[in-house]
C-alpha cells in the first residue's frame, strides 16, 4: 500500500502514514496544554462518512454514542481510561456500520479561542493492552478547529487502517465543519492517485529559469505562483512567504500565513490560492514592485514544512512569475533535498536604477515557519550578491 510503512505498536505516528490496526476495539486519547490564563473548552469527536463522501453520523458532547453503538463518547475523560488524556472516545471497529469507509477525529474549541495557545497537543490510538501509537503537535496554527487524524476501512479485506494529521478547521464544532472535512478526506483517501488540479510545469513555450542566474524584472504589478506535487501517502502542510530585507541584509517585514500582507499592501499572500490566481500553484503572492518600500532592497521567497516533514516528500516543485498578460518564467525542481524550509528565489534591486532583478535558488532553511528561517535566509543573501 502507498504510504505504509512498517510500525510497531509505541512507535511515534507519523503524519502521511497509514498503519493497519488490529484489534477489534480502540480507544483515541486526546490531550493538550495551554499557555495563558485563558479558559478552553475543547470537544473531541468522531465523524462517519460514507465511501462517496456523503456524511453518515458524528458523535460529539451532544451525541456520545452513534453509529450503532460502534463510537461512544466518554466526554472529559471520566471513565478514568487513558490517564492524561483530556478526552477519549472508543471504536469498536467490527461493529462500526458497513456504509461508513472513513472515521474522522476532530477537536473544536467551543468558546472559539485559537489553539495556536496550544502545547503539547497530541492524539494517541490504543486498545485496554497497549498504546498503538501517538502523535504530538508541536506547535498548531491559528484556527480554532483541528482535524488531528482518521480511519478508513480497506473494503476488500475489512482491514481498517490510521494515519494522523493535523490540518486546521474554521468551525467552534464539528457540525460546522462538515464540508472541510469531507474536502480533506478526499484529499487524504489511500485510494487517492493525486492532486486533482496539479499542472506539471513547465508549460508549453513558458520561459525556463536557470537557477542561479540573475533576470530583469519589470518594475510592474507581478504574481508570484508557487506549486508542488506530494508523493502518496505523505500529509504535508506547506506555507509560502516572502522576507523583506534592506540594503545591510536587515530583516524588514515578513508577509506569511500569520501576516498577509505588508503594511502598505505592496505585498500580499492570498493564502491557500483561493482566489483561483495562478492556475495549478498551491498558494500565490503578489508583489507590486512599484510601491515596495524604498529602504527595501532584497526580497526572498521561501516555502516551509509546518508539520516539520522533510521537504524530500516532494516532487516537481515550482516558482514561476506572471503578470495579468503572460508567463513571465518559471523554474522546476526535480527533487527537493532533505529539511523543512527551502529557498526558492531571491529578489533584488539595483541601488543606482532602482531596477529589481530576480534568481532562482534551491537552499535548505532551517524552520518550520518564516521567523525560524531568517538567519539562513540572511546568509544566503549574503553569498548571492547581484550579479548583472
Amino acid at each position: 500500500m502507498q504510504g505504509y510503512s512498517p510500525h510497531k505498536n509505541g512507535d511515534p505516528l507519523i503524519p502521511g502514514t497509514w498503519i493497519p490496526i488490529n484489534e477489534p476495539t480502540v480507544f483515541v486519547g486526546l490531550g493538550w496544554d495551554f499557555t495563558g490564563k485563558e479558559t478552553f473548552d475543547l470537544d473531541a469527536s468522531i465523524t462517519g462518512v460514507d465511501e462517496k463522501y456523503n456524511l453518515v453520523e458524528a458523535v460529539y458532547y451532544n451525541n456520545k454514542k452513534g453509529m450503532k453503538n460502534s463510537v461512544i463518547h466518554f466526554g472529559d475523560n471520566l471513565t478514568g481510561e487513558g490517564e492524561g488524556d483530556d478526552e477519549v472516545i472508543q471504536v469498536i471497529l467490527n461493529k462500526v456500520p458497513q456504509d461508513v469507509h472513513y472515521l474522522a477525529v476532530t477537536i473544536n474549541s467551543y468558546s472559539k479561542n485559537s489553539l495556536i495557545k496550544a502545547k503539547s497537543a497530541y492524539i494517541r490510538v490504543y486498545t485496554n493492552n497497549y498504546e498503538i501509537g501517538r502523535y504530538t503537535l508541536t506547535r498548531t496554527k491559528d484556527c480554532i478547529g483541528l482535524l488531528l487524524g482518521v480511519f478508513q476501512r480497506e473494503p476488500t479485506q475489512n482491514i481498517w487502517y490510521f494515519r494522523c494529521m493535523a490540518d486546521p478547521l474554521s468551525g467552534n464544532v464539528v457540525i460546522h465543519c462538515y464540508e472541510e472535512i469531507l474536502t480533506l478526506l478526499g484529499d487524504y483517501s489511500m485510494s487517492k492517485t493525486g492532486a486533482n488540479n496539479y499542472v506539471q510545469h513547465p508549460l508549453p513555450g513558458e520561459p525556463v529559469f536557470d537557477i542561479g542566474k540573475w533576470q530583469k524584472v519589470e518594475n510592474r504589478f507581478t504574481y508570484i505562483g508557487l506549486g508542488w506535487d506530494i508523493q502518496q501517502g505523505f500529509n504535508f502542510d506547506l506555507d509560502a512567504s516572502i522576507l523583506t530585507f534592506d540594503n545591510m541584509n536587515n530583516l524588514q517585514e515578513i508577509v506569511f500565513h500569520r501576516n498577509l500582507h505588508s503594511y502598505n499592501n505592496s505585498i500580499i499572500h492570498y493564502g491557500d490560492n483561493k482566489t483561483g490566481l495562478g492556475e495549478g500553484d498551491d498558494e500565490v503572492l503578489s508583489v507590486d514592485f512599484a510601491n515596495i518600500p524604498p529602504n527595501v532592497f532584497s526580497m526572498a521567497v521561501i516555502i516551509n514544512s509546518f508539520k516539520g516533514n522533510s521537504l524530500t516528500g516532494i516532487m516537481d516543485a515550482f516558482i514561476r512569475l506572471f503578470d495579468q498578460n503572460k508567463l513571465i518564467g518559471v523554474h522546476v525542481l526535480s527533487n527537493c533535498p532533505e529539511g523543512t524550509g527551502l529557498l526558492l528565489g531571491l529578489f533584488r534591486k539595483e541601488e543606482k536604477t532602482g531596477i529589481w532583478y530576480f534568481c532562482p535558488l534551491k537552499e535548505i532553511v532551517t524552520g518550520i515557519e518564516a521567523p525560524q528561517s531568517v538567519n539562513d535566509v540572511g546568509y544566503y543573501l549574503g553569498q548571492n550578491p547581484l550579479k548583472i
